[in-house]
């Protein structure tokens, strides 16, 4: 970096210390660029912030030490120390005092601040001489810095949504509302899924004074405002709001939006016990576009219709603390009592409102062909109709899979029809979330049975915050059901987790295969070094290894149509043969079986399988298969959450 002596002199020609005016003459260009940066930030600005401002497009090098985390997308210019201190030289910048335990290790670059004063007059100054596109075009920049932080940078969930709405302060800055209410569509569900209903609803009245009047979104919006007031009870004002948005929508002519708004309208008269009420807005709704408007709510504006969720203290916890208290059973708890201090609510409705509900599910299962035109053709753009009979087909596959497979104490959200299924298929009554027409969210559950109208009801925030991985598929098209994992944290959290989990199940699948007193086969030896198989299995196989030389057969059961890394739960298990490759005498496998049965049929929660039987292979030797239940537990084999680090 240039001494002091040299910076002066090389700047001695372009006088604005401590003062604004004329400062867009006052700076090389280079620098200029580097301030107007930096100006648009509502907090000092690190090293990443300022690469996304005047970095070069393309994957950051050793243009300079490394700093923790990930490395932004941008070069950073081999001067950039010295516009810093051209800028802080000018009186125009300043360099606040971070406490050193707060400093990235290894950063070469101090944050950097501008005095929002400084900053106003600055921008005031740029339009006067018409460069106020030069301040749009760094809140572009400031914005794409802090979506790309909230994505890449591991965090908690609290730092990670403050990152979101920098991102929507910068967007609406720019004058880009369209992508700020989009950023607020992102924010508004993750405050949703916490249960941080006032500061949601204070967001969609800032986004609402952003819109001009004639929006089409401002129903969209308005209607969301009146699903808030509705969950805290107060019944007049969400009416309030739910009529308001359908003149709204009925004003620009948008009939699927007034039939979203006759739904939500019957919602709201059926939680007050008028049965008749309801069934006249749900029929109202019906009769406008010929298919439930929840069917229509994947391909609807913002927000879709799903109710918010319950306040929940544990759910402003931070992170740790949440994991904790899932370690020690709180979450059980809470699950139980969430369930059994509400009745039913498909066996709650009676008279006209069940048989509303069951007309919706049925027609939507038909695929509403008889309701559309063009001679019952769908027209482009609608799904292909599936008949009643394999839709029912395919929900009992998914039911059976789901009664065999789940763990027996895991709750699982279904819409009315799967629900109904599931109950045939043995699963208690108590287990069961009914996401129906009052359409709470799904994250009091473990699992989310994803049929059509359960994926048109929460829309992208199915996979995007609520259950972000599949555990099981059936079917295909729109007829596809999938048992999908509920993520309490939110999806990029339970992303995190899996991975952090998949590298530790390779790790200890590496650790097994050293174990000279388990012998695999080649199929399950390229498992275990992938990582595929369940940490409990993993555990399990361990500790029996200390009582017994064994053979691994075989791996196997994550699921049909499961994502990528969802763990392999099943193993068949036998004894090794001997050194000739004969088996075991029958007296010898014998005990063996009796033995290693009885190991695992000892063993406590969570490493209690769910299934353990004997078993024979085509050679004739004795084996046993050992199943857990669905969905794998996370973090068995990890100490933590991974450091998050600071000042990205």
């Amino acid at each position: 970096m240039p001494s002091g002596a040299a910076r002066h002199a090389r700047h001695a020609n372009r006088p604005c210390r401590g003062s604004l005016h004329g400062a867009p003459g006052c700076l090389t260009g280079p620098a200029l660029r580097l301030l107007i940066g930096v100006s648009v930030y509502r907090e000092p600005a690190g090293r990443n912030a300022l690469l996304f401002q005047i970095g070069q497009a393309g994957p950051a090098t050793a243009s300079g030490p490394a700093v923790q985390g990930p490395a932004p997308p941008y070069h950073a210019p081999a001067d950039l120390a010295e516009l810093i201190s051209e800028c802080e030289d000018a009186g125009l910048l300043v360099l606040p005092q971070i406490p050193r335990s707060e400093v990235p290790a290894r950063a070469d670059t101090p944050q950097v601040f501008v005095d929002r004063r400084t900053a106003g007059a600055l921008h005031r100054d740029l339009t006067a001489v018409g460069r106020g596109g030069e301040v749009t075009r760094a809140h572009q920049c400031a914005a794409e810095y802090w979506q790309w932080r909230a994505a890449a940078w591991p965090q908690d969930r609290h730092a990670d949504l403050h990152d979101l709405l920098e991102g929507r302060h910068h967007l609406h800055e720019a004058g880009n509302n369209d992508q700020a209410g989009a950023l607020t569509e992102v924010v508004c569900a993750q405050l949703h899924a916490w249960g941080e209903l006032d500061h949601e609803a204070a967001l969609i009245r800032e986004t609402l004074a952003w819109l001009p009047a004639g929006s089409p979104l401002r129903a969209a919006w308005t209607q969301e405002i009146g699903k808030i007031a509705q969950v805290q009870g107060n019944y007049a004002e969400a009416e309030r709001h739910y009529q308001q948005s359908l003149e709204m929508s009925a004003g620009v002519g948008d009939t699927a939006a007034v039939s979203r708004s006759l739904h939500r309208l019957g919602i709201l008269a059926q939680a007050r016990g008028d049965y008749a009420e309801a069934e006249r807005r749900y029929q109202l709704s019906l009769d406008l576009t010929g298919q439930p408007a929840y069917a229509a709510a994947e391909d609807a504006a913002w927000p879709g219709d799903t109710e918010p969720a319950e306040p929940d203290a544990q759910d402003a916890q931070p992170r740790g603390a949440r994991h904790a208290g899932i370690a020690s059973g709180q979450r059980d708890g809470r699950r139980s009592a969430r369930r059994h201090n509400r009745p039913n609510e498909l066996l709650c409705l009676t008279g006209t409102a069940l048989a509303a509900v069951v007309v919706l599910i049925v027609l939507s299962a038909a695929g509403f062909n008889r309701f559309l035109p063009h001679g019952g053709r769908a027209s482009s753009g609608v799904p292909a109709a599936v008949s009643p009979a394999s839709a029912a087909a395919i929900r009992r596959q998914a039911a059976a899979w789901a009664a065999r497979q789940l763990s027996r104490g895991a709750i699982v959200s279904c819409d009315p029809a799967m629900c109904a299924a599931l109950r045939a298929d043995g699963i208690p009554a108590g287990n069961l979330l009914m996401l129906g027409s009052s359409a709470e969210d799904p994250l009091g559950s473990d699992v989310v049975i994803a049929t059509a109208a359960v994926r048109s009801q929460f829309g992208s925030r199915l996979d995007g915050v609520y259950a972000p991985e599949v555990a099981a598929a059936f079917g295909a098209g729109n007829a596809q059901i999938q048992v999908r994992v509920v993520a309490p944290d939110g999806a990029a959290a339970y992303r995190n987790a899996l991975h952090a989990d998949l590298l530790a199940r390779k790790a200890a699948g590496t650790q097994l295969l050293r174990n000279t007193d388990i012998r695999v086969t080649a199929a399950a030896r390229k498992q275990l070094t992938a990582g595929q198989v369940d940490s409990r299995l993993l555990t399990t196989l361990a500790a029996l290894a200390t009582q017994h030389t064994l053979r691994i057969v075989a791996f196997a059961d994550s699921g049909p149509g499961a994502s990528p890394g969802m763990p392999l739960r099943m193993a068949e298990i036998s004894a090794p043969g001997t050194a000739g490759g004969r088996a075991p005498a029958r007296p010898g496998r014998a005990r063996f079986l009796r033995s290693v049965l009885a190991f695992l049929r000892a063993q406590r929660p969570p490493y209690l399988a769910a299934s353990v039987r004997a078993a024979g292979n085509g050679n004739g030797q004795d084996a046993v298969q050992v199943e857990f239940a669905a969905p794998s537990p996370l973090g068995l084999l990890t100490a933590g959450d991974a450091s998050t680090g600071s000042n990205p």
